[in-house]
This record gives structure tokens, C-alpha cells and sequence, in this order.
């Protein structure tokens, strides 16, 4: 889920933005191997039920800064979904209602834990980042827009097909303005594939259970292989000198 105040991107009137846009797909590994949350996990997205979006790390951070609001405010965000009902925060105590900015308890409690939030001091240790994840990589360049060279012509299209509005930009900043009227309220985007594949980073463990499990039989067989043949060696080296014993013990009596 997108969240414009966090990975939105900038532009103002009288300019040309090229944005290029690249997809990055990426798989990460749980369990033995690192920490990561799975798209079906509701548990710690609040936005899964409103919305029905799966569960990204920001939407996660989002809903534990929720929860710290109605655990020590009493209170919930009412620009954030809240639903006591949901599994989400039926554990915990139920909020009283939406906070409120003419209540001074409300607000030094809310600017305390927002300064949590922000610094990263506030417990939300299981957001972990999706194990599976589409990203889209953008770099943006931009220009003047329209262009001093091309801006009667601009003027003429916008004479053409929209004629009211020319009028009302003259009206407001003056016949002699229109430059300055068209640069201050116009802007164009241009969004497009910066290529058209896009890049796979997958986690792949490169010594897991069943490679374990293999070196770990075939050093145990070869140290017992080893073993059992030393076991028969001190057999053998036992029986070798028992013999000498003996041959020596016949051969140092006298004959008779």
C-alpha cells in the first residue's frame, strides 16, 4: 500500500517532471535465516480490513503507532483506521475515542508518543520487512515547463480548446501576465518504464538442513569408519604381540 507522505514525490506549477520507473521484485528468507513477515499476516496491518491491502513494513509501523495511542492515550488517530473488532486490537484495551487536539491530556500524550515514533524509540520490534515484496525504483528529472520558445503556443492550444480559462488567467493576472499565468499553474508529468524488465533479488541459503544433515551423517560415518578400523588395528596389534609372547616363552625353555 502506498503511502504518499512517505514515498510520494515532489513537483510545484511550471515544470516538466520525467520520472523513469523501475521494478524490483524481492524474496527474503524466514525461520533460521533471518526475520520477515509474510503477505497474509493481518495481525500487525490495520489497513488489511478497511482496505483489503497486504501487509507492508511502513503499514505495519503505521498500525503499531496506533496501537501505542490507545494503549497510553486511551485514544485512537481518526486519520488512521481503528477497528476494535479486528484482531488487530482486540487484545488490547479498547479506546475511549477519536483524540482530540482541544484536550491538553490528548495532546501532551500524543506529542509524546509521536516523538517516539519519530526518534524510533517505540516498541515495534515484530516489523519486520515482507518476505515477498514489489518495489518501484523511481528517479525523477525535471525541466522548465512550458519553455519560453514554445509558451504562444501553449497559449494558442489553451485559446483553442479551452478559451474560458484563458480568459479567466487574463482576468487575474493581466493581458501582459499570461507567461507568468500559464508558468504559475501548469505542470506535466511524464511516468514511464525506465526499461522493460525488471530486477529479481531473491535469498537463497546456501547451507540448509539437508546439506547439514549430509555433511553431518558423512563426518559421523567416516569418524566411526575410522574408529571401528582402529578399534581391529589394536585387535590385531594385541594378538601380534600375544603371539611373540608365546613363541618367545617356547623358545627360551631347554629341550629336554
Amino acid at each position: 500500500m502506498p503511502f504518499p507522505d512517505h514515498d510520494s514525490l515532489s513537483t510545484s506549477p511550471g515544470q516538466v517532471n520525467n520520472i523513469a520507473v523501475k521494478m524490483m521484485n524481492t524474496t527474503r528468507l524466514d525461520g533460521n535465516y533471518g526475520n520477515c513477515t509474510r503477505l497474509d499476516s493481518n495481525e500487525d496491518n490495520m489497513y488489511f480490513y478497511p482496505y483489503n491491502v497486504s501487509y507492508t513494513q511502513w503499514a505495519c509501523l503505521r498500525t503499531c503507532y496506533q496501537k501505542e495511542l490507545v494503549n497510553t492515550c486511551k485514544c485512537f488517530d481518526p486519520d488512521l483506521p481503528y477497528d476494535y473488532d479486528t484482531i488487530v486490537f482486540n487484545h488490547i484495551e479498547k479506546a475511549k475515542g477519536p483524540c482530540k487536539l482541544t484536550n491538553s491530556t490528548n495532546v501532551n500524550c500524543i506529542t509524546e508518543v509521536s516523538s517516539r515514533f519519530a526518534d524510533r524509540t517505540l516498541k515495534c520490534g515484530t516489523c519486520y520487512q515482507p518476505c515477498n515484496e514489489i518495489l518501484y525504483e523511481s528517479t525523477q528529472s525535471t525541466s522548465s515547463y512550458p519553455a519560453l520558445s514554445y509558451i504562444d503556443d501553449f497559449v494558442a492550444v489553451i485559446n483553442k480548446t479551452n478559451p474560458l480559462l484563458l480568459s479567466k488567467l487574463k482576468d487575474e493576472y493581466g493581458d501582459d501576465q499570461v507567461s507568468f499565468a500559464i508558468q504559475s499553474n501548469f505542470l506535466k508529468i511524464n511516468v514511464f518504464h525506465q526499461r522493460m524488465t525488471y530486477t529479481t533479488y531473491e535469498q537463497v541459503a546456501s547451507y540448509d538442513d539437508y546439506q547439514f544433515a549430509s555433511d553431518f551423517g558423512g563426518a559421523w560415518g567416516l569418524w566411526i569408519g575410522w574408529s571401528t578400523l582402529t578399534i581391529f588395528e589394536l585387535i590385531e596389534l594385541g594378538l601380534d604381540m600375544l603371539v611373540y609372547y608365546c613363541y618367545n616363552a617356547n623358545k627360551s625353555q631347554p629341550s629336554q
